[in-house]
């Protein structure tokens, strides 16, 4: 979530953006600086609560969750 870190990372002239660290809160935060405060076009951020997923999604963020993506699997596969 460090600023100058992002931008020696190069965030600046990212075309993407994914971020995936271990924590929802922070996925979200550093998503929502790539996207508003650096304008990077392309922002997907893993969020594992499905219901934040959900909701973020709503608001226009690119989320990927694999907790959803694994409970779908899961009752895919106890229904075949």
């Amino acid at each position: 979530m460090d600023l100058q870190l992002l931008r020696e990372s190069g965030i600046e002239d990212a075309d993407a953006v994914v971020v995936a660290t271990n924590g929802d809160n922070t996925n979200l935060v550093i998503a929502q600086v790539a996207q508003q405060h650096f304008e990077v076009p392309t922002v997907i951020v893993r969020v594992l609560d499905p219901a934040r997923a959900q909701f973020y999604a709503a608001r226009g963020l690119r989320t990927v969750c694999p907790t959803s993506a694994a409970i779908e699997a899961l009752v895919s596969a106890v229904r075949s």
